[in-house]
């Protein structure tokens, strides 16, 4: 597999941030959440008062999808990166955990967005 894209952020961030996987923009700088929908999210962080570079920061899925289509990763697949996600977000220190998108709240049990 190719196009992997770690985390990033503070372990004692208090604020956990989850994505679905990252797309081009976060494959090509090796950061998630640095494409126009992460740059959303920090402009709308700020007007609050929360620092994003305190979150930590992750996706769901750490690889780019085939065709940016989530839905071609097989689910098998998912299953064991959200196992993983689980272990990895033991690591932190968060205390809220912010699931953004489908794929983030099935990765937490949840059917998703209907």
């Amino acid at each position: 597999m190719s196009d992997y894209v770690p985390s990033s952020g503070p372990l004692d961030a208090r604020i956990a941030l989850v994505g679905e996987a990252p797309s081009y923009a976060e494959t090509s700088k090796l950061q998630p959440f640095v494409g126009p929908s992460g740059q959303e999210l920090r402009r709308m962080f700020g007007e609050v008062g929360i620092d994003a570079r305190k979150c930590y920061i992750t996706n769901a899925y750490k690889y780019q999808p085939p065709t940016n289509n989530i839905a071609r990763v097989p689910k098998a697949t998912l299953q064991a990166a959200y196992a993983d996600l689980h272990k990895e977000l033991a690591e932190t220190s968060a205390n809220v955990i912010v699931p953004l998108g489908n794929t983030a709240l099935q990765a937490f049990g949840f059917k998703g967005i209907t």
